[in-house]
């Protein structure tokens, strides 16, 4: 929507910047490595995030909280949302694509967290 600017580096933290105002809304912490790739869902309610150990955080664009861990298994070196599903896919060096089902693995117990 514009109202954010989303940021992540290798202090291993995700911040999220309202743009209008210019102040840190939140920063998000909990990945182990360089945040390497971050993409927003559809209905801008999602951060995804993910590091280059290969993790990938699911975060409320609301209110800041880790809604779930989840484990690419390698690298990931491409991230995205998909527009009409609000499936999440990933794609790392070691050649994997995974599409991630993300109002299951939301409503589910199916990922860490």
């Amino acid at each position: 929507t514009g109202q954010y600017v989303i940021t992540g580096a290798d202090d291993y933290l995700v911040k999220v910047w309202e743009v209008d105002r210019g102040v840190l809304i939140y920063t998000l912490k909990g990945h182990e490595g360089y945040i390497a790739l971050i993409d927003v869902s559809p209905d801008n309610s999602i951060i995804a995030s993910a590091c280059t150990f290969g993790s990938i955080r699911l975060w409320s664009l609301v209110n800041g909280l880790c809604l779930k861990v989840l484990n690419h298994g390698g690298s990931i070196n491409w991230i995205k949302f998909d527009e009409n599903t609000s499936a999440l896919a990933t794609a790392g060096d070691e050649g994997n694509c995974i599409v991630w089902d993300i109002s299951k693995i939301l409503h589910d117990d199916f990922a860490i967290t």
